[in-house]
């Protein structure tokens, strides 16, 4: 799985941007570190749906919604709370055998590898934003003592 075209470039073809506001969140990127797609809805320069099927477009997944979508909890038992924090995830259902995990990239072989091995199971890659996976993080693996 490689990306294709840059996340700010899908979005100027698509009329969604403009490369004066492009220009921006790439600084505030530069200076936060923090992932484009996280700049730019806490910029609100894109919604967390627009971003999600950008996303999945550009690196050839599905796209997930995690305010519509609860994870199972069997596939939630899959991952200790450690390890989807770590890997930037969550699993969401177990189908036939397979879980379904949504990362905020993807494309981190070493990540979804890990998930494999840990899980014995094979995995369906989905992408979600980096902000609404850490919040479905803390909705579903929350913190001890909370």
């Amino acid at each position: 799985m490689t990306p294709g075209k840059k996340l700010g470039e899908l979005l100027l073809e698509a009329d969604v941007i403009t490369v004066e506001s492009l220009q921006r969140a790439l600084d505030v990127q530069s200076d936060s570190g923090e992932r484009l797609g996280s700049v730019l809805l806490r910029l609100e320069l894109v919604d967390a749906a627009l971003l999600a099927s950008t996303l999945a477009r550009q690196l050839g997944v599905d796209a997930v919604d995690l305010q519509a979508e609860r994870p199972a909890p069997e596939a939630l038992a899959t991952l200790t709370r450690e390890q989807a924090y770590r890997l930037g995830c969550i699993p969401l259902r177990l189908v036939a055998g397979e879980l379904a995990v949504a990362f905020m990239d993807p494309c981190d072989d070493e990540g979804v590898a890990e998930v494999v091995r840990s899980t014995g199971r094979q995995v369906r890659r989905l992408v979600a934003p980096q902000t609404a996976i850490y919040t479905a993080n803390m909705r579903h693996y929350p913190p001890a003592g909370t």
